[in-house]
């Protein structure tokens, strides 16, 4: 069912809520715009394994190499296939407890972030995103991810 995310290159990953269906992930990839009746972690389970991705182990090396400090760091970054990376930012509102709120979005494809009377991130094509965090925070986790990236391409 997922197989099609592994051959094509994902651009975003939000959770997002549907009158009659509950929690559901839409996914943007190159080739089109997918919906899922399925909560984002459970997506974002069957990708890291399709990539064959160790996500609890990837974290660890994350925190270990990019941050110094013992604070928690839960919202770090995401790699697939070492040539993308993708920021964890808050996509929506939760509307209740253990609803998904964060989703992912590739770092290469965000052109800005805009902070207007809301906060978004602007993608390559233009396509804006309402973003729920604070402009400061999300430029922070896009820088920190664009260092890990190149990183990555340096190796």
């Amino acid at each position: 069912m997922y197989y099609h995310l592994y051959r094509e290159e994902i651009l975003y990953i939000k959770p997002v809520y549907i009158v009659g269906r509950g929690n559901c992930t839409e996914v943007l990839t190159v080739l089109g715009r997918y919906e899922y009746g399925e909560r984002i972690e459970t997506i974002c389970g069957k990708i890291f394994k399709e990539f064959a991705i160790d996500r609890k182990a990837q974290k660890k090396n994350i925190k270990k190499k990019y941050f110094d400090d013992n604070k928690r760091h839960n919202l770090l970054p995401v790699i697939l296939e070492d040539k993308f990376v993708y920021v964890c930012v808050k996509l929506r509102e939760k509307t209740i407890n253990n609803d998904s709120a964060y989703g992912l979005i590739e770092v290469d494809r965000i052109s800005k972030v805009d902070d207007g009377d809301e906060t978004s991130i602007v993608l390559s094509d233009g396509k804006a995103i309402r973003c729920y965090c604070d402009s400061t925070n999300v430029a922070c986790k896009i820088q920190k991810a664009k260092r890990i990236k190149y990183d990555l391409i340096k190796n």
